[in-house]
């Protein structure tokens, strides 16, 4: 019920944004989709230079529209409402107690992908038929999924020394859990033809963090490359 209440206050903030825009003025619409790669950066007591070594990217799908409003010749604004996917797999080897046998090594591997909704608020200047901008955004986890095996070998044999998982995420802010609010910054540039077609990358900076090891003093910021094509009307 918690997670219906926040994407309606999304929406009615983007409708209401909308609603108050003033018609014609130059203002533009646009739409752009693309290709995400995503992985997180970590902190903590915990977050040692093995498990940052051990962390790689995830790949999802980003979709997302705006409106452009122009505050100078070369300035816009542009906020807008996406969707895309975040996350990370992190590989990395580790100790594990064994009872009766005492402690073993393992191999750690957890593999996250999330789906978000995502406001973003950039401010763009364009020159010529090129473009670069930058702005905040704030976003909020609708779904996930979540796959984790610790796995070593016990007298000769390769076992599971954890219970493994895949399923859904459990959001929240207990250990081993995800926060699904997220926070940051957009950087993001571009070539667009006179037609409307553009490509471009976007950048995300996470500032959130999100718990995804439980009991380890191990957070997480999303860090999202994306390559979108797009069209502005």
């Amino acid at each position: 019920m918690k997670k219906i209440h926040i994407l309606l206050a999304l929406a009615l903030v983007s409708g209401s944004v909308m609603a108050q825009l003033p018609k014609g003025g130059g203002i533009k619409y646009g739409i752009k989709g693309g290709v995400n790669l995503a992985q997180v950066a970590l902190s903590g007591k915990d977050a040692t230079k093995e498990k940052k070594d051990g962390i790689s990217t995830v790949t999802s799908f980003y979709f997302a529209g705006n409106i452009e409003i122009p505050v100078s010749e070369i300035f816009s604004i542009q906020p807008g409402l996406a969707i895309g996917g975040k996350g990370t797999k992190i590989d990395f080897n580790t100790t594990v107690a064994v009872p009766f046998l005492g402690s073993t090594s393992a191999s750690y591997v957890r593999k996250t992908d999330i789906m978000y909704l995502e406001m973003p608020v950039n401010a763009v200047a364009k020159i010529k038929n090129f473009y670069l901008g930058a702005g905040p955004y704030i976003a909020y986890g609708i779904a996930g999924k979540d796959k984790l095996e610790v796995t070593g070998t016990v007298l000769g044999v390769k076992s599971n020394l954890l219970a493994a998982k895949d399923g859904n995420v459990t959001f929240g802010k207990n250990a081993g859990e995800v926060n699904p609010f997220d926070y940051g910054a957009n950087f993001l540039a571009g070539y667009q033809l006179d037609n409307g077609f553009n490509l471009g990358v976007n950048y995300g900076l996470g500032l959130g963090k999100s718990v995804l090891e439980s009991g380890y003093d191990v957070k997480a910021s999303n860090r999202v490359f994306s390559v979108l094509v797009g069209f502005s009307f």
